[in-house]
């Protein structure tokens, strides 16, 4: 989450409207989008959630337009933590998966753990409490920074909660398996454990290394395959997967086609999800 700057809230909020006046009067894009992000924080802090979600929503569309990709994995999970406090965990869960996924990518480490602790609240609120002490046990774990007051307080409050419900040794068993998981392993565990999401892509069934399933007589995924997805995972398009591979870019799409009957993954952001759920680290593609 974009921490804004110290001081009494409803000053900032005041500072930060008069910038965003300024900031649109310049063109500034850039500034635009971090004003906006900032202010989007404050009116958090306040519980104006109508306010920061409006804010958020549309730095996040001039972010992703200008390629400002570390804005992008930040107000993803602005918008995860909006939505969890406004009651509505399933599309909290959709920014946190999204953000968490980006975030592996493009190797902005330092938000991952923050996507983390969203899919842990996320499974308290409507999933199961020993899972969601689990995926607090990772996301504390793996925390790459300290968190910011509200995620903080948010923490803070759901381990109270689950610890109540749960009782002691039940949480802390949980929360300490939680630290010995990978990431791969708890956004298995955290997307396993969703309630059934109408607006989701169909779930991707992830088979063992060298095992094929009823629903996939193709069989598992290739040496050749697992190196395509990787790249392909890593943002390489099909014409830098050929160069890499010293193949032409037609095999290359022949390669993808069999990878999406294999794995079900149609699209490429579900090819990308295919990818971290199997283990399989993202390879930068070529420059």
């Amino acid at each position: 989450m974009f921490e804004g700057e110290a001081g009494d809230l409803d000053a900032a909020l005041a500072d930060h409207q008069e910038v965003l006046t300024l900031s649109r009067a310049t063109g500034d894009s850039y500034r635009l989008a971090i004003t906006l992000t900032n202010l989007g924080v404050y009116e958090l802090g306040a519980g104006e959630l109508g306010a920061a979600r409006a804010h958020f929503q549309e730095a996040s569309m001039l972010a992703d337009n200008r390629g400002y990709q570390i804005i992008s994995v930040a107000l993803r999970q602005n918008l995860g933590f909006v939505d969890f406090m406004d009651a509505d965990p399933g599309n909290a869960r959709r920014h946190f998966l999204a953000s968490l996924d980006t975030a592996r990518i493009t190797g902005f480490k330092s938000y991952v753990h923050g996507a983390l602790l969203g899919l842990a609240l996320a499974a308290g609120a409507d999933g199961d409490p020993t899972i969601a002490a689990t995926l607090h046990g990772v996301a504390d774990e793996q925390a790459g920074r300290a968190f910011q007051a509200i995620e903080a307080e948010l923490r803070d409050r759901d381990h109270a909660r689950l610890r109540a419900g749960l009782g002691d040794a039940a949480f802390e068993a949980a929360y300490a398996r939680g630290r010995t998981l990978s990431q791969a392993d708890a956004i298995a565990l955290a997307t396993a454990a969703a309630p059934p999401d109408p607006e989701a892509a169909p779930t991707l069934t992830v088979p063992a290394a060298g095992q094929a399933t009823a629903d996939d007589p193709a069989g598992p995924l290739s040496e050749r395959e697992r190196e395509i997805l990787a790249l392909l995972a890593g943002g390489a398009t099909d014409a830098q997967i050929a160069e890499r591979l010293y193949l032409s870019t037609n095999t290359v799409r022949s390669h993808l086609e069999r990878i999406r009957d294999k794995t079900g993954a149609r699209r490429r952001p579900e090819l990308v999800r295919y990818a971290l759920q199997a283990g399989i680290d993202p390879a930068a593609p070529p420059t």
